[in-house]
């Protein structure tokens, strides 16, 4: 598909990122900030935000032949790498969101793109402020880069791909839902460290992270999002794993509250609560019990993900749970082809009636 759609789109705004220190990223957040406004020049309302993504969702790519009826949506998961692979450059056509797009428009569904940063940010994002730092995948213990995501040039970077990924999807009634990763590692989970490898932490501290840092990155991660006018952002909030000195981490679950209560304050109805380990054996720990109980308190759009095909357990537990706590969609693991779809589609039409 070309990057020419149906709907009209807004003009991409240019925006230098090269030596960007604090001071120009928060003047660069005030740029932000007046282009989302802009969308509303000459309106006295606030413009139309896209409804939230209801029922299943493949969370690879289009739903699997005979699961169209059950799984209504799904995920583009794509890279900055592979959509901005030169610094300064445009988004790159045609790309993965491009066909997407053309595939839930022939289908009547509707997408969430997952754009990956962290350990799939481009090259040049990696080198920004210092050379690449290295991280430990958790399950496989691979190791594998990042960039300095805290620093000013990375985060004035991160926006800059932001402001042009709304002006080309914003306007497109086919994107629903983009999700917020600059502050990612590994995983797509931004309030996860590696918590439990003795070396990633080492190596975010020396490179020169900082729990001060970190938390900046956290709040400036959901103010680039505020280009988005109409279409929803979902950030993947996790107990929060703290930095300390020593290189170890600390469960700061009230600090992940406090930050879903401020993506509410910054995003509004825009802001999609959300977390990528649903199972049937339900929260892992105290701290994710508090965090689910806040996320259900709070209300509003609410999208969960579960956890691989492995490690779900019993799906339809898992299905029923996410539906109680009022989660309005869930994305589905590889492998849900096992899984009866006339199954499927009854918990589907439970999750339709939240949100």
């Amino acid at each position: 598909m070309s990057a020419k759609h149906s709907a009209p789109r807004r003009r991409p705004l240019r925006l230098p990122i090269r030596k960007v220190g604090l001071g120009s990223l928060a003047a660069l957040q005030v740029v932000l900030v007046a282009v989302s406004l802009g969308a509303r020049a000459g309106s006295t309302s606030a413009p139309s935000v896209k409804p939230p993504l209801k029922g299943l969702m493949d969370r690879h790519h289009f739903p699997a032949s005979g699961y169209t009826s059950a799984i209504r949506n799904f995920v583009v998961s794509t890279t900055w790498a592979q959509l901005q692979p030169t610094q300064d450059g445009p988004v790159v056509h045609p790309n993965e969101i491009d066909r997407a797009i053309g595939q839930a428009r022939a289908a009547g569904m509707h997408l969430k793109l997952r754009v990956r940063a962290g350990v799939d940010s481009p090259s040049w994002a990696k080198s920004l402020d210092g050379p690449a730092v290295t991280v430990y995948n958790p399950d496989s213990h691979r190791a594998m880069t990042i960039g300095r995501f805290w620093t000013g040039n990375y985060g004035a970077a991160y926006a800059q791909l932001q402001v042009k990924l709304a002006a080309l999807y914003d306007d497109v009634p086919e994107v629903s839902e983009t999700i917020v990763s600059r502050c990612q590692t590994v995983y797509s989970e931004t309030y996860l460290r590696q918590g439990s490898d003795a070396k990633s932490m080492p190596n975010l501290i020396r490179a020169g992270l900082t729990l001060e840092a970190d938390k900046r990155c956290h709040d400036e991660q959901m103010d680039a999002h505020m280009v988005w006018a109409h279409t929803r952002s979902g950030i993947a909030f996790s107990p929060y794993q703290a930095m300390q000195s020593d290189g170890r981490s600390k469960i700061d679950e009230d600090y992940t509250e406090a930050q879903m209560e401020r993506c509410r304050e910054v995003l509004g109805e825009r802001c999609s609560l959300e977390n990528n380990s649903i199972r049937s054996s339900g929260p892992r720990t105290a701290a994710a019990g508090d965090m689910f109980r806040k996320m259900q308190q709070m209300g509003g759009a609410i999208s969960l993900q579960t956890a691989t095909y492995s490690r779900i357990g019993d799906y339809r537990v898992a299905l029923a749970w996410s539906q109680s706590i009022g989660a309005a969609s869930v994305e589905l693991p590889s492998g849900y082809t096992h899984w009866s779809a006339s199954t499927l589609s009854s918990y589907a039409s439970g999750l339709v009636g939240n949100g």
